[in-house]
């Protein structure tokens, strides 16, 4: 079903009814853009803060377009699953100035160009998108309507103060003289308008009222009963109105009231999105988005019947948000049956050992981290086998690169740090193991005369500790690199060749190609290469067959 501004009251029961009897509840979201910052893109050894630190950024200047939520329930008469999908367009509106509302964001031509691809109609989207505010902005509001009414005063420079007190001695000539209950003041701005209601309500309290017209202002003596009805009147007007703009968060708060299971495919940036425009804005530290989100949303699967008035499910409208949240709760409820041993003849068992691993597990995308955990520590994971390389020559190309690692340690990644460093992964493990063994003697980076240029090696956990010493001290936490406070790295891609892979493919031929001195490069302790003694001889130990060792 689909929900616009025009009928969104109406449709919130509903909504807010299906999330009641639901079963699970399945969500999507389409965006204006996802990044579009190279070096904000997700790399592979990204720590769990270096990711949610880019997801932040994406979902901080982008925009939900469309919501999807369908909602899942257990028929037992048909034994099947029921499911009650709504595609919601989103758009934010501005309200009354004193709100503060008017936001800005990007958008991302290749995402605009796939929405149009799917129909996305944009002009639906801005008139009649459902509008939303965080907590963090109606809390902002309630507290302008609050100053609006005691008062920010504006201060008369010298040009004005005549115009002014010219203004209150007219009226108090009419209090003193006239029994008309009105009188006007000729206003030439906007600017003059404001001053004159604001000295009206100082100099008369709350006994003359004064009401904004074209070009002037209209004073008028208030009765007992009128001066309450008419500050009662504005705010009512004002809290009504922020009351309509809350809009879609009230969707979300009957989610999070419902305590459902939340299903998604890929959902970590739709989470994000989730909580800074439909709760909180999002903060800095990993650790706060975990609380804030478990409480948010206490249970999800964080991965991957009949219809509900809108889609046929042999005839899809995939990426509409509202198809896309009913396609994943679908493919979700097969895989379940599947993996619960179940027949389809009952309802899922949420409560099913098979559930122990995915509940509050956000999977993470182009990582060796699995999953971020929502409710406890991070895993830590396997990383000897990735090595830091600085000192080379800036610009150096990945296949210079790859010509120089590939002949001694087999096939590697290069996840770039910077032009002139970066780490290399050893995908053959044992190598790895006799890679490390011969640079783990202490950890310091140890110099390397390769066949095409000489630069600096360090095992990942050497690496680690000398970014700690170098913080003072500072600890780290797990994988998650600290240095002088900055928990983020800027990634350069360096120039590439045309048509090369950042991963290696296994080569056929063993043997280094014809340019490169086969002599496997020697290994010295030492950013420069310690020697024995003072004037004594650079230690160093050669590579048997195809890797280092000690």
């Amino acid at each position: 079903m689909e929900v616009l501004k025009n009928n969104f009251e109406t449709m919130l029961g509903i909504m807010a009814d299906a999330i009641k009897e639901a079963d699970i509840v399945a969500v999507d979201t389409e965006l204006t853009g996802i990044q579009t910052d190279p070096t904000l893109f997700n790399k592979l050894i990204d720590t769990p803060q270096q990711r949610y630190t880019k997801i932040k950024t994406s979902a901080s200047t982008h925009l939900v377009t469309q919501y999807g939520i369908c909602c899942f329930r257990w028929d037992a008469d048909t034994e099947t699953y029921i499911a009650k999908p709504f595609n919601v367009y989103i758009f934010p509106q501005t309200g009354q100035r004193l709100f503060n509302l008017d936001r800005s964001f990007l958008s991302q031509t290749s995402s605009l160009e796939f929405l149009m691809k799917n129909k996305f109609d944009f002009n639906k989207w801005i008139s009649q998108g459902v509008p939303y505010m965080t907590l963090d902005e109606e809390e902002e509001a309630r507290l302008r309507i609050g100053s609006y009414h005691m008062g920010s005063e504006i201060m008369i420079d010298d040009t004005n103060r005549e115009f002014v007190e010219t203004s209150l001695s007219i009226i108090d000539t009419w209090l003193q003289n006239s029994p008309d209950k009105t009188i006007t003041i000729t206003t030439p701005s906007s600017y003059h308008k404001r001053l004159i209601h604001q000295e009206v309500k100082k100099r008369y309290n709350a006994t003359l009222g004064t009401d904004g017209k074209s070009g002037q202002v209209e004073v008028s003596k208030l009765t007992v009963e009128e001066r309450g009805a008419k500050v009662d009147e504005k705010e009512g007007a004002l809290l009504e109105e922020l009351s309509q703009l809350i809009g879609f968060r009230r969707v979300m708060e009957a989610i999070s009231e419902s305590g459902k299971p939340v299903i998604g495919h890929n959902m970590y940036l739709d989470l994000c999105h989730t909580y800074h425009h439909f709760h909180r804005r999002l903060p800095n530290e990993l650790e706060d988005f975990k609380k804030g989100l478990h409480q948010l949303f206490p249970k999800y699967v964080a991965e991957l019947h009949r219809d509900f008035a809108g889609y046929d499910s042999d005839e899809g409208s995939f990426h509409e948000a509202g198809y896309d949240a009913y396609a994943t709760g679908v493919a979700f409820l097969r895989m379940a049956a599947i993996a619960t041993g179940g027949d389809g003849q009952k309802p899922i068992d949420f409560g099913h050992s098979v559930f122990r691993d995915t509940i509050n597990k956000l999977y993470l995308m182009r990582s060796d981290l699995l999953f971020m955990n929502v409710n406890g520590p991070d895993d830590a994971p396997d990383r000897d086998h990735f090595f830091h390389i600085e000192g080379f020559p800036g610009g150096t190309p990945n296949p210079d690169l790859h010509d120089e690692f590939r002949p001694y340690y087999g096939q590697v990644s290069i996840h770039w740090i910077d032009a002139s460093s970066c780490f290399i992964e050893v995908k053959d493990k044992e190598k790895a193991k006799l890679l490390a063994k011969s640079l783990s003697r202490d950890s310091k980076a140890k110099s390397v005369s390769g066949s095409k240029f000489k630069y600096r090696m360090q095992t990942w956990a050497a690496h680690k500790q000398s970014l700690a010493g170098a913080a003072g001290g500072l600890e780290t936490n797990g994988n998650d690199f600290v240095a002088n406070g900055d928990r983020t790295s800027t990634f350069v891609t360096p120039k590439k060749r045309p048509r090369e892979s950042l991963d290696t493919t296994p080569s056929t031929d063993s043997t280094p190609p014809t340019s490169t001195d086969s002599t496997p490069p020697d290994i010295s302790d030492g950013e420069d290469g310690d020697v024995d003694g003072e004037g004594g001889t650079p230690k160093k130990r050669r590579v048997a067959g195809d890797c280092v060792v000690a």
